[in-house]
């Protein structure tokens, strides 16, 4: 039998139990320690978060209430000199500082602002939204004349009004009452070229000058027409570009007929009255190639089984349905719709189409802003 001394093992034993206790004590203060720096690293990271935001906020709130009252070109400029600056210096609030830079992106306004509390940051970024342009069939701008669309039953898309909207109780589209998007009468060119008044009783061809800056010229009229009678053509010949004119009166006579050669587009801005006589389907054109800009106290008259194809773009002005039968393809942003006395529920057609022209118009409209999304 062979025994075995244990003397002078319990020394050891103890001296390892007490350097695995102190290893686990440095351990557990590390991890205390460690919790303890997130925790204060994530409470700075909320400051520097809320500092941001409230910066983009700020710089969001001033250009959505404008409160100088600019007139549209000049909060464009206005905008346009944030995007244009540098990234702004430090604004320090308390023991956090904040600098906001203004960037555009497509139709977008992005508002970035970057708050710093000591080594820690965070980055906001607000998205300022154009609204958008001819996403409702009619969308009318008063605030108190409503928008009656019972006599139009056969009307193709959604509804919006900054009033009520009277409709029939099972209409398959949405209506967006009270919808407070506001939308400003458009800036209309000053013409280059002035033509006068266009005869009334023959064919009429719109077309460029000659000249090497022909196609981007704007031209002038008094009265653009063409008369009623024998079937006569408007045409207008766009060679494949946007053609800009301005008249003072617009007039489609009974049985005349519109065109619009070459691929382009026409942008006609009326400062008076327009006159739509034609019978059914007499313009022949695509909608998105014709966008008409009517001016304020402007009204547009649609008589005699008229027919239109483009997109009405009015925010002062009234559209006059006066008789049935009507056929409009396209839509309408105008301050008032009124109907005749003989217009009665199944006599209008007024179809919705997507609107593709953004590109053509933005120099022209400004669609104001809303509040988009935090980033």
């Amino acid at each position: 039998m062979i025994f075995r001394c244990n003397k002078g093992m319990a020394l050891p034993a103890v001296l390892v139990a007490v350097l695995v206790l102190s290893l686990l004590g440095t351990v557990l203060w590390q991890v205390s320690m460690s919790e303890t720096v997130q925790a204060a690293n994530e409470e700075k990271r909320m400051q520097a978060h809320y500092i941001a935001r409230s910066g983009v906020d700020a710089v969001g709130e001033y250009i959505l209430r404008n409160p100088n009252n600019l007139e549209s070109a000049e909060l464009g400029d206005f905008i346009d000199g944030l995007v244009n600056a540098p990234v702004s210096d430090y604004v320090y609030f308390g023991q956090g500082k904040l600098n906001v830079e203004v960037k555009k992106q497509g139709a977008q306004i992005l508002i970035i602002g970057t708050g710093y509390v000591d080594h820690i940051n965070d980055t906001v970024t607000l998205s300022l939204l154009g609204n958008s342009i001819f996403d409702h069939v009619i969308h009318t701008n008063s605030f108190t004349e409503p928008l009656d669309v019972t006599p139009l039953a056969n009307i193709t898309g959604p509804l919006s009004a900054n009033a009520d909207i009277i409709h029939d109780p099972d209409y398959p589209y949405d209506i967006n009452k009270y919808a407070n998007v506001i939308y400003e009468t458009a800036t209309a060119p000053e013409w280059d070229v002035w033509r006068g008044s266009t005869p009334h009783n023959q064919n009429v061809t719109v077309g460029f000058d000659a000249s090497d800056t022909g196609k981007n010229l704007v031209y002038g009229y008094d009265h653009l027409q063409i008369g009623s009678g024998a079937v006569r053509v408007l045409t207008f010949e766009t060679e494949g570009h946007d053609m800009i004119i301005v008249a003072n009166a617009f007039t489609v006579g009974s049985s005349a007929k519109v065109r619009i050669n070459g691929g382009g587009r026409v942008l006609l801005f009326v400062e008076g009255n327009v006159n739509i006589h034609t019978g059914q389907a007499n313009f022949e054109n695509d909608p998105n190639q014709l966008i008409m800009f009517l001016s304020e106290n402007s009204t547009a008259s649609f008589l005699s089984n008229a027919g239109f194809k483009g997109f009405i773009y009015g925010p002062d002005a009234t559209v006059h349905i006066a008789q049935p039968g009507t056929e409009i393809t396209g839509a309408m942003i105008i301050d008032t719709l009124s109907t005749g006395m003989s217009v009665n529920s199944g006599s209008i057609y007024l179809e919705s189409l997507g609107f593709t022209g953004f590109d053509l118009i933005e120099p022209y409209i400004n669609t104001s802003l809303r509040k988009g999304f935090y980033q």
